[in-house]
């Protein structure tokens, strides 16, 4: 499971142990709730804009008795919350820390192909687990000696599973890889 998965399945059981039922008030924020649904259980992946919607959903509507999670940053409280926005925070700090070109690490860290400058920018949006992958991958080939380079507002993943096994090394060979 992926770290924007996980955290959206924290937050569903949260608040489910407590109001009992996450699917009706979601699904009128959402559209269909089979889609949330199978996005949790691992069918299907969710654009990381809609995530941000039912993260937010989540946040404006957290019962008063429910703890919210401690692994998932709160909107209201966290500087970086959004998977694009992390993004935007990890990658160009990587590509300094490596001395790589944004076109070069974008094609190492996303194995369908797709360029991450396209989803920095703002002009489309892409999947949570596109950007979970990219995210674990920038923490996996962090180079040694630089953890004071990876920005402040992006707790480091400790979850580093998702990285394709096809992700070619950077720079540096087996020395830069810190993990």
């Amino acid at each position: 499971m992926t770290l924007f998965r996980m955290r959206a399945h924290a937050l569903a059981e949260a608040y489910r142990a407590v109001k009992g039922n996450t699917r009706a008030p979601a699904a009128i924020v959402l559209g269909r709730w089979d889609k949330v649904d199978g996005y949790l259980v691992g069918r299907n992946d969710m654009r990381c804009a809609k995530w941000a919607t039912l993260v937010e959903f989540f946040a404006e509507n957290w019962p008063e008795e429910a703890k919210w999670p401690s692994d998932v940053p709160h909107p209201a409280s966290a500087i970086s919350w959004r998977p694009v926005e992390m993004l935007e925070l990890v990658v160009p700090a990587y590509c300094r820390a490596q001395n790589e070109a944004l076109a070069s690490v974008s094609g190492k860290a996303l194995s369908d192909g797709t360029r991450l400058g396209k989803f920095l920018g703002g002009v489309q949006d892409m999947y949570t687990d596109s950007a979970a992958t990219a995210l674990a991958f920038c923490a996996k080939h962090w180079p040694e000696g630089a953890a004071e380079q990876w920005p402040a507002e992006v707790p480091f993943p400790t979850d580093l599973s998702n990285v394709p096994p096809n992700a070619r090394r950077p720079r540096g060979g087996a020395a830069a890889i810190a993990g």
